[in-house]
């Protein structure tokens, strides 16, 4: 299969609760690259803390991350940030 590029091995992650936060770990301990984003100050710190390279907004995860994952709340949240990601993103995005 060949070498894994860098950017390949680079996820962003929007919602670093319980199991985004948890999935965010897993990530970083077998060696990605993981742009992280919670609205949660407490969680963004968590993350820091595990490795994440925590970014100010939805937007930031976008525009660093050509593969995004979410694990949010509500559908009023992920409606929200699927909005974001689309207006921000690559067209060769994957969500």
């Amino acid at each position: 299969m060949g070498g894994r590029g860098i950017e390949e091995k680079r996820v962003g992650i929007v919602g670093l609760g319980i199991m985004g936060g948890a999935i965010s770990a897993n990530l970083v301990q077998r060696g990605w690259s993981v742009i992280g984003y919670d609205i949660d100050e407490a969680r963004r710190h968590e993350a820091a803390e595990a490795g994440v390279t925590v970014v100010e907004n939805v937007s930031q995860v976008a525009a660093r991350s050509r593969t995004i994952m979410t694990s949010l709340p509500t559908p009023a949240a992920a409606q929200m940030v699927g909005q974001t990601i689309a207006h921000e993103s690559s067209p060769h995005t994957v969500l």
